[in-house]
């Protein structure tokens, strides 16, 4: 439990049992897990949000967010990249991603659906990964429009999500494309593709499928970005887009040794030096930090993933970087990994 104390006109939030008394300077500082940064910077916050399970977790990311939404996107929880690939078009409908088990809805996500007054619902995913009687749900509890954006696979489905954006959202003219495995390069990629109005294409490892080619194809693209390594995407792949792009896209690939590297070099090239807010998640379950992305494009911040400590490309990046506000997503994450996010970010 937090407690503050006043010492020589300093404000301290204490979190744990001990407190150093390295307080000089005016400010507030913050102790967690027993340990202090006396140069906290004097606006920065820090959140958890964390459910008993993805479900809870994703219903409390949109309480954070939102009083109330026209239309909630809904997603398998057990399929990360069609939520993943959902996150620009939840963002322009200004909507937040929750999941179903894909047999059903828990109570829980129906009560969150009616207290947002939610009257529109779009699925993500074909009725293999969320069955049809889901539909028949959503319309007990007074949804009077639903409609499912479902291929025969992921690489389907990101393509009918793109096609819809395109034509009932906004004019595509950049997109992103990772590997259809690389679901930790679309998380990291999730927040800013929303931002910046790009769809996330899904790619398998050695082409691009002919129905997605064609149709970016036709799109007559401006500019596209590459997200992940030759492991996850090859240079075919983006050697045949670079083809349909008006921009040359040849070091447009944003790729790291890792999915920490690769996190960082996004953060790198997408993110100013002062940051609003950065949303912490971790980097082997993603699955918690399923419907971060809408929440973190709607604030311009970036999602950080993270192991159980910092790579040293990490820790460059951040320490370039200042943040007013810390929210940590899902559980798993350690609290000196935290710690050191948050030393980081304050300046």
């Amino acid at each position: 439990m937090g407690v503050t104390t006043d010492l020589e006109d300093t404000t301290l939030t204490l979190y744990a049992n001990t407190i150093t008394n390295k307080a000089h300077t005016k400010g507030t500082y913050r102790l967690i897990a027993n340990a202090i940064y006396d140069s906290v910077d004097s606006e920065l916050g820090y959140t958890s949000i964390e459910g008993n399970d993805r479900y809870e977790t994703a219903i409390k990311l949109s309480q954070s967010k939102f009083d109330k939404a026209d239309t909630v996107v809904i997603v398998n929880g057990n399929s990360l990249a069609d939520g993943l690939t959902a996150t620009p078009l939840a963002t322009y409908k200004k909507s937040p991603i929750l999941l179903t088990n894909g047999h059903n809805l828990s109570k829980e996500t129906k009560y969150e659906i009616k207290r947002l007054g939610a009257k529109n619902v779009i699925i993500a995913g074909g009725n293999i990964s969320v069955k049809d009687n889901i539909e028949t749900e959503l319309k007990s509890i007074g949804i009077s429009k639903i409609e499912r954006l479902g291929g025969a696979n992921r690489y389907d489905t990101s393509l009918k999500i793109a096609k819809y954006i395109d034509e009932k959202c906004f004019d595509i003219k950049d997109v992103v494309i990772t590997g259809g495995s690389g679901e930790a390069d679309a998380l990291s990629i999730s927040s800013i593709s929303a931002s910046k109005k790009m769809p996330i294409i899904l790619s398998q490892k050695q082409d691009i499928n002919d129905s997605t080619y064609n149709w970016l194809k036709s799109e007559q693209l401006e500019d596209a970005y590459i997200i992940g390594g030759k492991n996850s995407v090859d240079d075919k792949v983006l050697e045949k887009v670079d083809k349909i792009t008006a921009k040359d896209i040849k070091n447009n690939r944003i790729a790291g040794k890792d999915r920490y590297e690769t996190n960082a070099k996004v953060l790198e090239r997408f993110y100013g030096k002062d940051l609003d807010t950065a949303y912490v998640a971790k980097g082997k379950e993603l699955i918690d930090a399923l419907s971060t992305g809408p929440i973190a494009s709607m604030d311009n911040a970036p999602v950080i993933i993270v192991g159980n400590d910092l790579n040293q490309e990490q820790v460059n990046v951040l320490n370039s970087k200042n943040a007013k506000s810390i929210v940590k997503v899902g559980g798993g994450i350690q609290n000196k990994v935290i710690n050191k996010v948050i030393s980081l970010l304050s300046k």
